[in-house]
């Protein structure tokens, strides 16, 4: 049965009534910061005392109010049964690195993982590597008379003038003919590995420097530098200069190409004595990217740089390899039997092919490239850029 219109009244009075009254303590409640949990507490019991339908225990949620947090501020962290704010959640392991792939399209201009080992060695740096569609290049420097010339040796006349001339502008002008990119479309960063053969700090700090610009290098390509000695993480600088974005740093593995390596070990307590700094740093960390080991010591370790590696190097290897890519990080390996005879500077060319060089026919080129590339290795480091390309394009095939 309907109540009378003076019941309706009443109601509507009542229900106007105890909104305001609501309204008013939330209001005061949430200006001083009480919790969620007493303002809903403290309605709840207005609700029963006042015997009507209030806002918030309509549809919604039984107990809300729309003035009210619908829960704890992730601000302030989950609430613990003592009251307080729950600590922060640990951060989240970086998501690991996929082992590398066939490549999707063979027609693509670039060659995912080929990387042009020395070339500033050959007979057109860059350009040779673009146009075999290499995705890294490596490149050795020394800073003499405040220019990082290209070189491996300290004797040996630089050839070139510098690092960014031969390097940088060119790439500043190439990424600025397509977009931004070094290869269009690719959706991937061009790197280039840089080791600081003489020079010391001052070297890391004139790279730094040249990346800067002006003009700046562009952000499709990234710089990998060993940690330099002059890198403070806390400033996140080299030397008195702002580190730019697109520099990201490289290590070595532990003794005997194990990991983690002194750089990633967080039990780490050793002081490196040029700097006063721990060996590991978490914001030097941060910027690792990759992990660079010797053929001779990750993968052949039983020194006999045979044509075959044994079942349990290539066991080994692929376990050392898949500790890096769970780290977020990638390998690089130099020093393998990639063959480098050469006719004249920056030449290379094939074994010659002698009954007693059966090695030096390539066999032994493609096991390692091979070995390699089933450990997951992200790099193939060659000297032979248009037969790596092929290989990589075949699919492991020719």
């Amino acid at each position: 049965m309907r109540g009378s219109g003076l019941d309706r009244g009443e109601g509507a009075i009542s229900y106007i009534a105890s909104t305001l009254l609501i309204s008013a303590i939330v209001s005061a409640f949430l200006v001083t910061d009480v919790s969620a949990r007493i303002v809903n507490a403290c309605e709840e019991a207005i609700c029963r005392v006042v015997g009507d339908d209030c806002p918030g225990r309509r549809p919604g949620g039984p107990g809300t109010s729309p003035l009210a947090s619908p829960g704890p501020d992730p601000s302030r962290g989950a609430a613990t049964p003592g009251g307080g704010p729950a600590p922060s959640p640990a951060p989240q392991p970086p998501p690991p690195i996929f082992k590398p792939i066939c490549q999707a399209d063979p027609n693509a201009p670039w060659v995912d993982g080929l990387h042009a080992h020395n070339d500033y060695q050959n007979g057109d740096p860059l350009d040779d590597a673009l146009e075999n569609g290499a995705t890294s290049v490596e490149a050795d420097v020394w800073l003499e008379d405040g220019r990082l010339r290209l070189k491996h040796d300290k004797d040996e006349p630089g050839r070139y003038n510098d690092l960014r001339e031969e390097y940088f502008e060119p790439l500043i002008e190439r990424a600025a003919r397509n977009g931004g990119q070094i290869y269009p479309g690719r959706g991937q960063k061009f790197e280039i590995f840089i080791e600081v053969k003489g020079g010391g700090g001052a070297a890391y700090e004139k790279i730094a420097q040249d990346i800067a610009g002006p003009p700046p290098l562009p952000a499709d390509v990234q710089v990998v530098i060993p940690v330099p000695p002059n890198f403070n993480p806390d400033m996140n600088t080299i030397g008195n200069t702002p580190t730019p974005p697109n520099i990201t740093f490289s290590t070595g593995f532990g003794p005997d190409c194990t990991f983690p390596p002194p750089r990633l070990d967080p039990q780490n307590q050793d002081v490196d004595p040029e700097t006063g700094q721990r060996v590991y740093h978490p914001k030097t960390a941060e910027r690792i990217t990759v992990l660079n080991g010797e053929f001779d010591k990750c993968m052949d370790t039983d020194k006999g740089r045979k044509l075959y590696l044994s079942q349990g190097e290539h066991e080994r290897f692929r376990a050392l390899v898949q500790q890096v890519h769970n780290s977020n990080r990638k390998v690089r390996i130099w020093g393998g039997p990639d063959g480098d005879w050469r006719t004249g500077y920056g030449k290379f060319i094939d074994c010659p092919k002698l009954p007693t060089r059966d090695q030096c026919e390539g066999g032994i080129r493609k096991n390692w490239w091979q070995a390699a590339r089933d450990a997951g290795v992200d790099y193939l480091v060659t000297n032979h850029l248009a037969q790596g390309a092929e290989w990589l394009r075949s699919c492991s095939k020719k």
